[in-house]
């Protein structure tokens, strides 16, 4: 059993989900594939691709440390 949901739908709907797909598949950065869970992207085509998520987790990562040392200096502050 797949998710793919087109035979389930009416013709209408089902017209509307294959645009919809062909639509990510020309505008996403990689394919739609179906899985049991549902639609998901393709494998990204290249390192460039996940740089953004790199660069928002060391962000995230600096921000947390940045709080912990704020957190001790006014800890010590206040003692």
């Amino acid at each position: 059993m797949t998710a793919d949901p087109t035979d389930r739908l009416g013709p209408g709907a089902g017209a509307r989900l294959g645009r919809l797909v062909e639509q990510a598949e020309r505008e996403g950065p990689a394919p739609v594939t179906w899985t049991e869970a549902g639609p998901r992207p393709g494998e990204p085509s290249s390192w460039s691709d996940e740089l953004g998520c790199l660069v928002a987790a060391v962000t995230g990562l600096v921000l947390v440390a940045l709080t912990i040392v704020g957190l001790i200096t006014v800890l010590r502050w206040a003692w």
